[in-house]
């Protein structure tokens, strides 16, 4: 009985320091994002300005915006604050830009009284503009409507950052999912590749940051992508049960009412699931058989939640996904006449290794760039990290948590969707201009990955050497990175025609921080950022220590 009494103890003591440790992991995140949202200018986040339209449609006019009906706000038509870079052709300055703003006191004067003081913004007017972010599906912006209106009554860089805040939650949420989903062990032990893998993440992929910590739609997918890999593990782990299995379908329909990149994800699933039957079916035949249907129960949950959206799409534009740039391109003749006069080799390989560089960083909307012999060891590391995912499935060969195979079906199905759009990018205007930070919605997946191919690795005495260097590197990359984009947005640098960042003040602008401070109490929050940093490093610290307290 005694001995049964420690055992239990020590069970719960063990859970305890495993939750303390995702607790503090998650506030890391969350102040790091809070810093981040406190520092970057209105309609710097990638489509803020259409999205923060959408969702002024939907709370004020309590309709759903749809491609071809609904303009952009008028209010964000005629912002008279200072805007991102441009980002096709130099000069990239033409517009006000930070740098323009923040030497004009006039201007500085007019943004303070007007965006962020004490006055309301004006109720929603339609602009002349098309809003190009009606192409989505209309759930995140039902969802979150109700929180701008709450804010109605605040300035305008108030309300973008409880949206902002607002959206990261459920990034943030969705991180948690998978987290509890993938971890394989009670406690975050040293060679538990779901915790490394997770704490991991942020680190080699910084770009994490600047995709969920803005206004917009991804957010939500991460988190119902999340949801999505916990199901899948419930069912999988249940034999099926029907609870979850429902579950996987609602979320999964859900995904597919807000954005499309629910296809490719859906049908990667639904290869696993395929993949996964073949493969275990010697091991009774009637029993897997019935798994295999009630997974694809899921599918066709999925299909009656969020599949007439598609139907809709397909019935007024002509195609399935909606995409403005399918549209654009339709309009301009179609895909082969536009290919075939203006894609290029150059372009469809620039426009690959360009959406495999910007899913490791790419800043904000305004796409300044760092050198690029300052990429290289980071890309370097993420690609070693990915094949020594690729050498653990071929050398461990995973059969008891069959879902650590699924990152190949969704990198695959991804792959391809990342594909088509370089086409038609590079069909358009001859460029494959594909972001790749949308791939980071492959977080619940991605950093299971991350964990085991470093295992790997670091199994190895001279690999484990240049990987403890480029993640020395890496920490230098994410300073640098991160100081340059508030130097841009503070206005002592700017964008050059070389797209790289341009400093104006002593030692990269570190001479002038004072001054920036200053600029900020301008276009955001100094106080919400101090706070967000301090928080950042103390949670960072306490997160340390639980995790090393685990391990006794």
């Amino acid at each position: 009985m005694i001995l049964f009494s420690m055992k239990l103890r020590k069970r719960m003591m063990k859970c305890w320091s495993e939750n303390i440790f995702l607790l503090f992991y998650m506030l890391t995140l969350l102040f790091a994002g809070v810093t981040i949202m406190a520092i970057t200018p209105p309609w710097e986040g990638f489509d803020e300005s259409a999205h923060y339209s959408s969702v002024r449609y939907v709370a004020e006019l309590k309709q759903i915006p749809l491609y071809g009906s609904a303009n952009m706000d008028a209010e964000v038509e005629n912002y008279e604050g200072p805007k991102p870079y441009g980002t096709l052709n130099p000069p990239f300055d033409l517009g006000i830009t930070y740098l323009k703003f923040f030497q004009s006191k006039n201007d500085q004067e007019k943004y303070v009284e007007r965006y962020n003081n004490k006055n309301e913004m004006p109720r929603f007017r339609e602009g002349v503009s098309l809003n190009w972010q009606t192409q989505h599906p209309p759930l995140y912006y039902v969802i979150i409507s109700p929180v701008l209106k709450m804010v109605s009554h605040k300035p305008l860089v108030d309300q973008l950052f409880v949206l902002r805040f607002v959206s990261f939650l459920m990034a943030l949420a969705g991180i948690s999912f998978a987290y509890k989903a993938f971890r394989n062990k009670l406690l975050p032990l040293k060679k538990d590749p779901v915790v490394i893998g997770f704490l991991l993440y942020p680190l080699l992929l910084p770009m994490l940051f600047f995709e969920f910590a803005r206004l917009g739609n991804d957010a939500l997918c991460l988190f119902l992508a999340g949801g999505l890999a916990w199901g899948m593990e419930k069912v999988q782990r249940t034999g099926c049960k029907y609870y979850y299995v429902l579950a996987c379908g609602v979320i999964l329909g859900l995904g597919l009412l807000t954005k499309a990149f629910f296809i490719p994800i859906g049908m990667a699933v639904a290869l696993w699931v395929f993949f996964d039957f073949f493969k275990n079916r010697r091991n009774g035949a009637a029993i897997e058989r019935v798994h295999l249907f009630a997974k694809l129960s899921i599918f066709l949950l999925a299909f009656l939640v969020g599949g007439w959206w598609y139907f809709y799409k397909l019935i007024s534009v002509g195609s399935l996904s909606g995409s403005f740039d399918g549209i654009v391109l339709d309009a301009q003749g179609g895909f082969w006449v536009n290919f075939f006069q203006n894609a290029s080799l150059f372009g469809i390989l620039r426009g690959m290794v360009a959406t495999f560089v910007t899913y490791v960083w790419s800043g904000s909307w305004s796409l300044a760039r760092l050198p690029n012999m300052v990429y290289l060891p980071q890309i370097l590391l993420v690609l070693g990290v990915f094949g020594g995912y690729v050498w653990f499935l071929f050398e461990k060969r995973p059969k008891t948590f069959s879902q650590i195979w699924l990152p190949v079906w969704l990198s695959g199905m991804f792959g391809i969707g990342m594909l088509h759009h370089i086409l038609i990018s590079v069909a358009i205007n001859g460029n494959g201009n594909t972001p790749g930070w949308y791939m980071h919605i492959l977080l619940p997946w991605i950093a299971s990955t991350i964990g085991a191919g470093t295992l790997v690795l670091f199994s190895h005495k001279l690999l484990r050497r240049i990987m403890v260097g480029l993640m020395g590197y890496a920490i230098f990359f994410v300073i640098a990175a991160m100081w340059s984009q508030f130097s841009m947005f503070m206005g002592c640098a700017s964008k050059a025609p070389t797209k790289m960042y341009e400093f104006h003040g002593s030692y990269f602008c570190v001479a002038d921080f004072l001054n920036m401070y200053s600029h900020l109490k301008v276009i955001g929050s100094p106080a919400m950022a101090g706070f967000g940093l301090a928080g950042f490093f103390c949670c960072m610290l306490l997160m340390c220590v639980a995790w090393r307290r685990a391990k006794e």
